[in-house]
């Protein structure tokens, strides 16, 4: 849940201290006080392991050792398949450590999900950019804020401030600056800014400092289960608040061992009760009083309620595309304090996967270029088939090891590795082939700016029909143009945004069509409201050097990643039982392990589809470390951190998922 809060001062940048999204007193309070300072101060977040590898920091293990480790033996020579944010961290510390790195990749860019793109007619040197893929980050992404601090290469402005109950507040720094995710401006999400809710039951303009009209039941009740957690009928608590679970995270970090121990057996009780649950299905039991449970806010959920929550949501647009997958999938986002305090990077999240191979020293990197199979064994080495021009960093060289860095899709559709068992385990190999991978569409137009940085000006809309929801966002252009996403959706709201596109001439979709769709599906909510008319009317793409207004194909970038080749689908959201799948997947780099009973293959899987946070930049980062480690204790030495932990380290059964859980 976003709400927004009190300003920063007039001579402040950025906050201090975030406006949390989820507020630990029993009752949502908007006016709480954040702080303010120096405009260069990065706002430090309490690091802290994710709930699913309690034992284990991996920014701290990153800060702690450079290079990571190093070759002992002859085997360095190491392929990376796949250019994106995994890919490339593994590739960057394995080159570091001494390994010999070709980094290959399909596209014509590094970045995979990390897709931000310009306007075709944009100005070189205009800010304005849009995130096709990963577009929110949150403090607690520790390893993306590691590589970004260490790398210099935030670039501030124009910021929100800490919250927006008074003025917005117009920065620029154009100069790059150390800082991590905390020194971003915020992402304009509901509530953080003025918000228009339209549904069936009309429309609300909802400025963030209390639950929206006719929400009431829904915002008191998920912000009562997110602060308070399950509590049984009498009152007593079964199982933990995460926001509890959180701070206990937070105190292992410190050398708490009671608290990891209380923060391991927490996520265990809520494995052991809904790992086989629906997110649907969990909030049913709740809401209704149908189970042993106390209804969290007090307040009984109807029908309408829950298709208020599935179709609007509070705080980051509707949660019914998620109501089938499992509710484990989306309770760990807020224990891990992904879903509050979101941020904007400027110039882009695909500058950190170009960092990373700018300053990775590989042997080669080949672009433009599609591994069709992989050959061979870790004992007598690989080779590779691949679609692209010839080169001789491929053609009949043999390499000592594999990091495949890629969608579960990907894996299964465009290779070999998930049917030849030299490569991967059959029991991964059905992992990657039956975990369920998202589908995911976005457009987003260059509009005019039609806000005053200081007013209440709208935003963000959330409605009810197949354009979902809209975002504005400003990244300071000086021309006054601005940037609007006019849709974002997953699964089926996808899969009907590619219907409204679809060209009769090759089935593919048109993206000028499906714009006008779109923005025909948005004025049915203008005759409700002549404010939100006037609103709607500021929809519209803003074309450049066009004698027609109506010629705007430039202005609009689109993309729906379940078609798009290499890709296959955006990020995995398991459905329920299938964070066994994910456990299996997530820890198959431990085969590297001398004394894992599983056979080392040579070849180790990454991406932010085999992650338990997929969707977010540290879920791939998390991956592409666990590789680079994998191959590092195999062909030489993997250096830990201060207490001796790295990767290697990890205890996956008290990471949550253990086998008396699973039966």
């Amino acid at each position: 849940i976003h709400r927004r809060g009190r300003p920063t001062r007039d001579d402040d940048e950025l906050p201090l201290t975030p406006t949390p999204s989820l507020n630990p007193s029993p009752n949502p309070n908007p006016n709480q006080e954040s702080g303010g300072g120096d405009a260069l101060a990065v706002p430090a977040a309490s690091s802290f392991a994710y709930v699913d590898t309690p034992d284990f920091r991996y920014d701290g293990w990153l800060a702690h050792n450079e290079p990571r480790g190093a070759i002992g033996r002859a085997e360095g020579d190491v392929l990376v398949i796949g250019g994106g944010v995994s890919g490339t961290a593994a590739a960057y510390e394995l080159s570091r450590a001494g390994c010999r790195v070709t980094l290959v990749e399909a596209e014509p860019a590094l970045g995979g999900r990390c897709a931000s793109r310009r306007f075709k007619d944009e100005p070189p040197r205009s800010p304005n950019l849009v995130e096709l893929g990963a577009m929110r980050f949150t403090e607690s992404l520790f390893v993306m804020s590691y590589y970004l601090d260490r790398f210099g290469c935030v670039e501030l402005g124009p910021s929100l401030g800490s919250g927006l109950g008074a003025p917005l507040i117009l920065t620029l720094t154009r100069r790059h600056v150390r800082g991590g995710i905390g020194a971003l401006p915020l992402f304009p999400d509901p509530g953080v800014v003025v918000t228009w809710l339209c549904d069936a039951d009309g429309v609300v303009r909802w400025d963030g400092q209390d639950a929206p009209q006719g929400f009431e039941t829904v915002y008191y009740g998920w912000h009562a289960l997110a602060t308070n957690g399950i509590r049984r009928s009498d009152g007593a608590q079964a199982f933990m608040a995460p926001m509890d679970l959180r701070r206990l995270l937070q105190r292992s970090a410190s050398g708490d061992g009671g608290a990891l121990a209380a923060a391991t057996a927490a996520w265990q009780a809520y494995i052991t009760a809904f790992q086989g649950r629906s997110f649907y299905g969990v909030l049913h039991e709740l809401f209704t009083g149908a189970g042993p449970y106390e209804i969290p806010g007090g307040q009984p959920w109807a029908f309408d309620d829950f298709d208020k929550f599935g179709t609007i949501g509070v705080g980051s647009g509707g949660f019914g595309a998620l109501y089938s997958v499992g509710f484990l999938e989306i309770y760990r986002l807020i224990i891990n304090g992904l879903e509050e305090d979101q941020r904007i990077l400027r110039p882009g999240v695909r500058i950190l996967p170009e960092e990373l191979v700018a300053r990775a020293g590989l042997a080669a990197l080949v672009k433009n270029t599609q591994v069709t199979r992989i050959h061979g064994s870790l004992q007598e080495g690989f080779r590779v088939e691949y679609e692209g021009e010839p080169t001789d960093a491929l053609t009949d060289v043999t390499f000592d090891r594999i990091v495949f860095a890629a969608t579960t899709r990907a894996m299964e559709i465009t290779t070999n590795l998930t049917s030849d068992a030299a490569l991967l385990d059959a029991r991964v190999a059905t992992a990657v082939r039956r975990v369920h991978v998202a589908s995911s569409a976005k457009v987003a137009i260059r509009i005019r700016k039609f806000w005053e940085d200081g007013d209440d000006t709208p935003r963000v809309l959330l409605c009810d029909n197949v354009v979902r929801q809209i975002y504005t966002l400003d990244y300071g252009a000086q021309d006054g143009t601005a940037v609007a996403f006019i849709t974002y959706v997953w699964d089926e709201d996808a899969t009907k945004q590619q219907g409204l596109g679809a060209s009769s001439e090759n089935y593919g979709v048109d993206k000028v069509k499906l714009y006008q769709n779109l923005y025909a599906k948005l004025l049915t909510y203008a005759e409700r409201s002549p404010e939100l008319a006037a609103w709607i009317a500021h929809i519209v793409p803003y074309t450049r050097g066009s004698a027609n207004p109506g010629d705007f194909a430039d202005s609009i970038l689109y993309v729906e990643w379940q078609s798009q080749p290499h890709f296959n689908g955006a990020f995995k959201l398991s459905y329920p039982g299938q964070d066994r799948y994910v456990q299996t997947m997530f820890f198959d780099y431990l085969k590297a392990d001398p004394d894992s009973p599983a056979a080392d293959t040579g070849v180790y899987i990454a991406g932010d589809c085999i992650a338990y946070t997929s969707g977010w930049v540290d879920g791939a980062l998390q991956t592409g470390l666990n590789a680079a480690a994998a191959v590092l204790t195999s062909t030489g030495t993997l250096y830990g951190d201060a207490h001796g932990q790295s990767p290697m380290t990890i205890n996956k059964v008290r990471g949550g998922h253990n086998t008396a859980a699973q039966a």
